[in-house]
């Protein structure tokens, strides 16, 4: 599933900053991989109730 690779390789970049980088870096990387998971998580529920509403559609 692309979300997860997503998600694999935002956490990859986090994990880098967070090792080479500031520690204000390292909480702009964090708030982003936040809200990664956020927008991913809601695009996963939006596709599960689109299809939910076909399913019912078809009935």
């Amino acid at each position: 599933m692309i979300e997860s690779k997503i998600l694999k390789k935002a956490f990859q970049v986090h994990d880098k900053i967070k090792h080479l980088g500031t520690d204000e870096d390292m909480i702009n990387s964090a708030d982003m991989l936040g809200n990664l998971v956020k927008v991913i998580s809601e695009n996963v529920m939006l596709r599960r109730q689109l299809e939910y509403t076909k399913f019912i559609k078809k009935k």
